[in-house]
């Protein structure tokens, strides 16, 4: 599977998924499991060196 067949999949989902639950409660959940695997990276190391980048760039 291609990375756009897996986009178009992924949209489907949602469209049908959207239509069963209703919007809020699919954009509630999507947003929760973004936060989760948010959490598992090292953002803040990422933050820092972002940080240390524009203030080499400015």
């Amino acid at each position: 599977m291609t990375k756009s067949q897996a986009f178009a999949h992924t949209i489907k989902i949602a469209v049908k998924a959207k239509n069963a639950f209703g919007q809020e409660m699919v954009n509630q959940k999507v947003n929760t499991i973004i936060k989760e695997v948010l959490s598992f990276l090292p953002l803040d190391d990422y933050i820092e060196h972002a940080q240390d980048e524009s203030e080499d760039d400015g």
